[in-house]
């Protein structure tokens, strides 16, 4: 291995020559790859691209085994569920919060405090969500629109008290993968959520493939969730304490989790409902089976933001121990802002370039022709979304999860406004447009915002020049023409090395928050 000194001294060597950059890439890469960031970045789009994937490639199969208007009932019934998830109080963000801050402060007693204390609270929130799913599967019948719809009551009703006793487990979950990301190993986070993940799915694939229909799908699920869970349980108990898993309110602690945690709960409230209103209207306009091919658009959309927001996820408790010691965070920042965006950039457009071939490859080419206005509309959608990544870690790592919150609940609530009305003119489609049009809306004060809390100061002309790129790339996908698809590259790249790649003027530079 080359050591620190002996790659400068290679580098200066070439210093002479035409491009001595590309005789120090190599050091570069060495030093990144062996760095905790890289580790933990890489572990975190892993977890995010396994089993994203193998759901994506068993799409198809289950599709043509439970046809499109049941497959339509499953996620009907999903984002039923996934709405009684308004319990999740936040406590998983202020694991990582408080467990990260307490070791930047060598604390370890003060860490297994906040692990019981959270995760006693979700024991008996994991009980009141089954309680709820009870209550909800017993409300379904009441609502008219989908009484009108033969069988779909019954189905519904049946399969979300099963779903919920699946969440109650997820949200145990959520704690101790939250303790593995607050101790910065991702790695472990990544291999337990797989494992997880993974034998759900394949469960599911098992019972469809036997025959089974969605009641046997959703009993199956429940049951692996809970065999994961215990192993989480069992690893977590050796590789830190058993008496960590030992019920225990500490009133003291509980109150400082809360306090961040409460704003991540207003949080996840607004992404849930905004997130799960899109379902009933794709149904109640369309059917069942348009609910599919939506089903199928959105799927791709939240792979997608999944994955690069992965990417970042360890932003999140590297800011809050940095700030603990008073580091300065300002040019990490708009590394991690202008790389984030470009990468997503970068990625979309090649999706959509490769977006015939690909889909119809996954599909076929009729599910494709049904599916295709959905999946180009979120992937133009993902351009937009994508920019709210490292602001939200940046803002959570500082400690500003009441600021993350008031971002919700504005862009949330312009979600829901603006899908409503353009899906009054548009029909389904006007969902996604809603969506686009309402970040459009968003991003320029959430811009102006972030760099006032964090940094002091309004940002500079190249943090408003990203929409520009997002905003080319979002007509070129919409807008009809193989030539304009090719004749974007040229303006695309042009526009991302200037805005993100231009030499930062120390005089412009973000003041460092103040944590």
């Amino acid at each position: 291995m080359i050591s620190s000194r002996k790659s400068i001294q290679i580098c200066s060597n070439f210093a002479a020559t035409p491009a001595p950059e590309l005789f120090c890439v190599k050091p570069k890469i060495n030093k990144l790859l062996r760095s905790g960031h890289a580790r933990n970045s890489l572990w975190s789009v892993v977890e995010v691209v396994v089993y994203p994937a193998s759901l994506l490639l068993a799409t198809p199969f289950f599709l043509d085994q439970l046809g499109e208007s049941e497959y339509g009932i499953w996620i009907l019934a999903n984002s039923i569920i996934a709405s009684i998830g308004v319990l999740n109080i936040g406590l998983g963000d202020a694991t990582i919060k408080f467990v990260s801050k307490y070791r930047a402060q060598n604390q370890p007693a003060k860490i297994k405090l906040v692990v019981q204390t959270n995760y006693t609270i979700y024991l008996g929130l994991a009980l009141l969500v089954i309680s709820a799913g009870f209550l909800v599967a017993w409300l379904v019948p009441l609502l008219p629109w989908l009484s009108e719809k033969e069988g779909l009551t019954t189905w519904v009703s049946l399969l979300i008290p099963i779903g919920a006793t699946t969440l109650g487990f997820r949200f145990l979950e959520q704690i101790f993968l939250s303790i593995f990301r607050g101790y910065e190993r991702f790695d472990r986070a990544a291999r337990f959520a797989i494992f997880s993940k993974m034998a759900v799915l394949m469960a599911q694939v098992a019972v469809v493939s036997f025959g089974g229909g969605l009641l046997r799908i959703f009993a199956a699920t429940a049951i692996v969730s809970f065999v994961a869970l215990l192993a989480e349980a069992f690893m977590i108990g050796r590789i830190f304490s058993f008496s960590w898993l030992k019920p225990g309110f500490h009133r003291d602690t509980f109150r400082e989790v809360f306090g961040f945690g409460v704003w991540s709960w207003v949080q996840s409230v607004f992404v849930l409902i905004a997130a799960q209103i899109d379902k009933p209207l794709v149904a109640y306009l369309g059917g069942t089976v348009t609910l599919a091919y939506y089903a199928l658009g959105y799927m791709v959309y939240t792979q997608l933001h999944t994955v690069l927001a992965a990417g970042s996820s360890w932003l999140f408790p590297y800011i809050s121990g940095q700030l603990e010691k008073n580091a300065d965070i300002r040019s990490l920042y708009q590394r991690a802002r202008g790389t984030l965006i470009s990468v997503s950039l970068g990625v979309l457009l090649v999706l959509f370039l490769l977006s015939d071939w690909v889909f119809t490859l996954w599909l076929g080419e009729p599910r494709y022709a049904k599916a295709a206005p959905f999946l180009l509309g979120f992937i133009a959608y993902e351009a937009l979304i994508a920019q709210t990544i490292v602001p939200y870690f940046f803002l959570n790592g500082a400690g500003k999860a009441r600021l993350n919150a008031y971002f919700e609940i504005a862009i949330k609530s312009l979600n829901i406004i603006s899908m409503v009305l353009c899906s009054y003119f548009w029909g389904v489609l006007g969902l996604i447009y809603g969506l686009m049009a309402s970040m459009l809306l968003f991003l320029p004060i959430q811009t102006i915002v972030v760099a006032k809390t964090l940094f002091g100061r309004p940002p500079d002309w190249r943090a408003f020049g990203a929409l520009l790129p997002s905003a080319i790339l979002i007509t070129v996908i919409l807008v009809e023409g193989s030539a304009l698809k090719y004749l974007s590259l040229l303006p695309l790249a042009i526009l991302v090395k200037w805005i993100y790649f231009q030499p930062q003027r120390k005089s412009t530079e973000l003041e460092n928050p103040k944590g």
